[in-house]
């Protein structure tokens, strides 16, 4: 259901219909081969402008951005500005109850600071609709362990980081996660799991405020420097086509033909997600020798490894020789 606001109804034309998720970067360029960008942007602009219509007559629906993308390594700086470009559309359209999904990327820090990040970029980006942009946070959506105790430990590290970032949504995994889809039974504890990190119990639990607040600076100044040159432009489904092409805006390990997929993340030592190759991100250099300094490790001989250890780091005690980079023990 969408959140409540003063003053409209939570009434929809279909009984029950409320809230939805989708748009025109989220659902193409992480999934699609050869969608044009132009085309997705153009058919979500007509769904925006019917949100839009039914917000002017007082029928409010939630709309909900995929900034997850294809949720392998995603940097906190790109899920939010994919996310914070279509939001932008809608509101342009007229649409009020905008929610901003990001998924975890496994580091603590790095999680609870993209989370906070969300109200803050409103206030900049959406001001008059600021009290109505909701932060929603997807689980761990990577390779997840076999165990059910560390899969469980997993999610409420998960629904932790939620709650502590201000999540008003999540989307639950489950402890068979890395098996197929899941039983009733294995949904339903995982909910239950979530439901247990907002006892006040967990609230003992450190949040490293002050490297919180640091990690947050260094996203918004990444969110900025991405979405300021995309939203000058009078015509932003143009612009956003346009910063696809040249590599100005790029998802890593898209599907699509409609961006270079050029820009390269991995984990830095403490698991935290950083860009080992930038592509033709617009990221200035003072913020491109934090991701390169916490990457200095790295060789490049050892990609493909990285990589295959990175997107394997809630496995890596399942399985030592698949993660394992070549000729170390």
């Amino acid at each position: 259901m969408a959140p409540r606001i003063p003053g409209c109804y939570l009434r929809s034309p279909w009984p029950g219909f409320s809230a939805f998720e989708g748009g025109g970067i989220g659902y193409n360029i992480p999934y699609c081969k050869d969608v044009p960008l132009r085309d997705s942007l153009n058919w979500w602009a007509d769904v925006d402008a019917k949100c839009g219509e039914l917000a002017r007559q007082g029928v409010i629906v939630d709309r909900e951005f995929f900034g997850t993308l294809t949720a392998v390594l995603m940097p906190p700086s790109i899920q939010l500005a994919m996310a914070f470009l279509e939001a932008t559309m809608a509101h342009t359209a007229g649409v009020r109850c905008l929610s901003i999904a990001v998924c975890q990327t496994g580091h603590i820090v790095q999680d609870i600071a993209m989370l906070r990040a969300i109200p803050r970029l409103a206030a900049t980006l959406l001001p008059d609709c600021v009290d109505y942009v909701f932060p929603v946070f997807h689980q761990f959506m990577g390779a997840f362990p076999h165990e059910r105790h560390d899969c469980d430990a997993l999610i409420l590290r998960g629904a932790m980081v939620a709650k502590a970032g201000g999540a008003i949504k999540t989307i639950n995994k489950t402890y068979q996660e890395s098996a197929g889809v899941p039983s009733l039974e294995a949904n339903v504890s995982g909910v239950l799991m979530s439901k247990a990190a907002n006892s006040w119990i967990l609230d003992l639990v450190d949040t490293c405020r002050d490297s919180v607040e640091e990690e947050l600076a260094w996203i918004l100044d990444e969110v900025t420097a991405l979405l300021s040159p995309v939203l000058e432009a009078d015509d932003l489904i143009t612009s956003i086509v346009d910063a696809f092409q040249n590599g100005r805006l790029d998802v890593p390990f898209s599907a699509s033909r409609h961006a270079l997929a050029q820009v390269v993340p991995m984990r830095a030592p403490d698991g935290a997600i950083r860009l080992f190759d930038f592509g033709k991100l617009p990221i200035p250099s003072h913020l491109k020798r934090r991701h390169r300094n916490a990457l200095d490790h790295v060789n490049d001989d050892d990609i493909f490894h990285k990589l295959e250890a990175d997107i394997m780091w809630f496995c890596r005690h399942q399985n030592h020789e698949l993660i394992t980079p070549a000729g170390v023990a």
